[in-house]
């Protein structure tokens, strides 16, 4: 357990930990094929693309979608959100 603490207090430990746990969260949508989606996940992405206010939903994740995306691919969003 003390080994553990001495690797993560180092910056290289911190970004070996924070590259393996972002390959080990993206690697479901690499197997995939296509980053994964919700059942309101149509609804965030329509709202990034047009950046129209949709009644229910906040346009804060959509702003940040369109901000990410460049309007092209999802694959920068499982980048964005993985580690």
């Amino acid at each position: 357990m003390k080994q553990a603490n001495v690797l993560l207090g180092t910056w290289w430990g911190r970004a070996l930990y924070y590259l393996l746990t972002g390959t080990a969260i993206a690697v479901i949508a690499l197997i995939n094929g296509y980053p994964l989606v919700y059942s309101d996940s149509g609804t965030y992405i329509m709202n990034a693309f047009t950046l129209a206010q949709i009644e229910d939903r906040p346009i804060g994740y959509g702003l940040i979608i369109h901000a990410i995306t460049w309007k092209a691919t999802l694959w920068t969003v499982v980048l964005f959100k993985a580690p």
